[in-house]
């Protein structure tokens, strides 16, 4: 059985929130992989790689949907 994979969704999330949700999201609840719903915004996306490279995260973005990031 396929396990989910968590989500979190930045969506309305301001940008200099963004480092105290990703914080929360895999320190705080211990999610160890998930999908980070970024949506179109460049800024978003470089903002999230950037946090995930600092704490050694691997990662990818769908080439078919730039706005997902997924964290494994």
């Amino acid at each position: 059985m396929k396990k989910d994979l968590p989500i979190l969704d930045l969506h309305g999330v301001y940008y200099v929130e963004v480092e105290n949700t990703l914080s929360n999201f895999f320190f705080w609840d211990d999610h160890k992989e998930g999908i980070i719903i970024t949506g179109n915004s460049y800024d978003m996306r470089k903002l999230v790689t950037e946090w995930l490279e600092g704490y050694d995260f691997l990662y990818y973005i769908e080439p078919h949907n730039q706005g997902r990031i997924i964290v494994k």
